[in-house]
This record gives C-alpha cells, sequence and structure tokens, in this order.
C-alpha cells in the first residue's frame, strides 16, 4: 500500500511523459527535481527516490 501512495505521486507528475523519457540520463534531473518536494522531510526524500527509480517506474510503464 505504502509504494501505491509512491506510484500515484509519480503518476501526477510524470503520467504525460513518454517512458522513452527515462532511458535518457537528462531525466535524473527532473526525478530529483521532483523529489525536492520533500527535502523537508529525509525520510520522504528518501523514499521517492527509492521509489522513483525503482518499482515506480516499472509499474508506471506497464500501466499498473
Amino acid at each position: 500500500m505504502f509504494i501505491r501512495k509512491w506510484l500515484e505521486l509519480f503518476r501526477e507528475e510524470f503520467g504525460a511523459d513518454p517512458v522513452a523519457m527515462f532511458e535518457e540520463r537528462a531525466s535524473r534531473g527532473e526525478v530529483n527535481n521532483w523529489r525536492k518536494k520533500w527535502l523537508h522531510s529525509p525520510k520522504q526524500h528518501d523514499m521517492a527516490g527509492t521509489h522513483a527509480h525503482g518499482s515506480s517506474i516499472r509499474r508506471w510503464k506497464r500501466g499498473s
């Protein structure tokens, strides 16, 4: 369930972007800017990075 929260947040931010975007090195900057929303909370900031670079992108690609 916790992962679902991050998946939804990720979709809200990047849902309209093509999946191929994440194969480009420049996309890291966009994801890092998105993570900055949680700088006030180091744990959430880390979780945003973990899920953005891991399971959330894979699930988002599949449309789950």
